[in-house]
């Protein structure tokens, strides 16, 4: 069965284990995709984690602070939600927004200093996939 993540990094035209072309440029940061995907070493140890996931695809984006990421865990819906919103409450991060879309697919938005935070944990057959952006506020 093919996860959504999964979907979205075949319709971007990317294979398994491979990098972007975008990211083949020399000032591009890495698409790290199948199983070269992993966390960066500087990603921040603040942003949520969930324990068991098993990384698809990591994105680093061209500013500073700007990661996203899909996953993969066989554990249930509840329980990855219910892991994300405990961390996120105890790293500090201010929930703006969590939306449960008939326990097919739930939505956090957090914000801390100057980021946003966005989870989404979405019910497949037999695992729970993991989408995950970390950007920089909009400045007001």
């Amino acid at each position: 069965m093919v996860t959504p993540a999964q979907a979205s990094i075949a319709e971007a035209g990317v294979a398994d284990g491979a990098e972007s072309a975008a990211s083949k440029k020399s000032d591009a940061p890495p698409v790290l995709i199948g199983e070269d995907a992993q966390i960066p070493e500087d990603f921040p140890k603040d942003v949520p984690l969930y324990k068991d996931m098993k990384i698809e695809m990591c994105a680093k984006g061209a500013a500073e602070g700007v990661y996203t990421l899909s996953a993969v865990t066989p554990d249930t819906y509840g329980q990855v939600v219910k892991s994300f919103k405990e961390q996120a409450k105890a790293n500090q991060w201010t929930e703006e927004m969590s939306a449960d879309q008939g326990g097919l697919m739930y939505t956090m938005t957090y914000s801390k200093d100057s980021r946003t935070l966005s989870i989404k944990v979405i019910k497949d057959d037999a695992q729970s996939s993991i989408m995950l952006a970390l950007g920089k506020a909009a400045e007001k």
